[in-house]
């Protein structure tokens, strides 16, 4: 994300694969992207571990530096079917400001948002289920008024609405 280096790496290993040159508000689909990475670390047996997949999923571009949001889903699954409960989910998000002359990023704010944050999963659903059938929409959107040099963070598929607003006057001259 700082260093601007992407891709997928699996149980510890980079794969060569390049998604296209896209940028998508969904952290999920965003890993998919020439911007995103998939990090997956399951057991040998298969099925039990973790992934974290994400990239960038806003950019506003302006003379001198960009400013970019990224979005990261983290899932911990368990068993055999790689199955993962309602609480094994969770999202963070990062706003970074990049200046042109270097290309190395600047993290400027970052947020987490657990499980209890998130809306789609009805609280009855059973305890395990497969992965396949979760069904979340958290988007990320950013924009930036260039006069105040103020950006504006929105969060979507959360319980309660998120936006928040954060000063980069001192980080865009």
């Amino acid at each position: 994300m700082l260093t601007a280096e992407y891709g997928q790496w699996f149980d510890g290993e980079k794969w060569p694969f390049v998604g296209y040159d896209t940028i998508r508000s969904s952290p999920v689909l965003a890993g998919g992207t020439r911007y995103g990475i998939h990090i997956s670390n399951m057991a040998a047996l298969g099925g039990a571990g973790w992934s974290a997949v994400g990239g960038l999923v806003a950019r506003v571009v302006r003379p001198g530096a960009s400013v970019e949001l990224f979005g990261k889903e983290i899932v911990q699954t368990h068993g055999m079917k790689g199955t993962a409960t309602r609480d094994d989910y969770s999202y963070e998000f990062f706003l970074v400001v990049r200046p042109s002359a270097t290309g190395r990023g600047r993290l400027v704010k970052q947020w987490a948002f657990p499980r209890e944050e998130i809306a789609g999963i009805p609280p009855d659903r059973p305890e395990n289920f497969p992965r396949g059938f979760v069904r979340l929409s958290v988007d990320g959107f950013l924009a930036l008024d260039e006069g105040s040099k103020i950006a504006t963070v929105t969060i979507t598929g959360l319980v309660r609405p998120f936006q928040e607003h954060v000063d980069l006057s001192s980080d865009l001259l």
